[in-house]
């Protein structure tokens, strides 16, 4: 059993979701490329999958969950929604 790799906090009747994977941005569709000519195309994704990860976690929280367990590594860009 792997140790715990953040930050404990106490919470009290907390609803609680269990992830079996890592919360992160997946993977894009076409065998995991994608084509980008410039810096604004990397720029745009970034942003894309940023948004991505705001609706998500926002999901997550519109249930009103208080503590989410991963099974995997937890995104950096995930972090500032949480």
């Amino acid at each position: 059993m792997r140790s715990l790799e953040t930050t404990l906090l106490p919470v009290k009747d907390a609803k609680i979701v269990s992830f079996r994977c890592g919360i992160e941005a997946s993977a894009t569709k076409a065998k995991g490329t994608k084509l980008m000519k410039n810096a604004n195309d990397v720029k745009n994704n970034k942003k894309i999958e940023e948004k991505k990860m705001e609706e998500i976690i926002k999901g997550i929280a519109y249930y009103s969950v208080k503590v989410c367990v991963a099974g995997g590594s937890v995104s950096e860009m995930v972090l500032p929604f949480i």
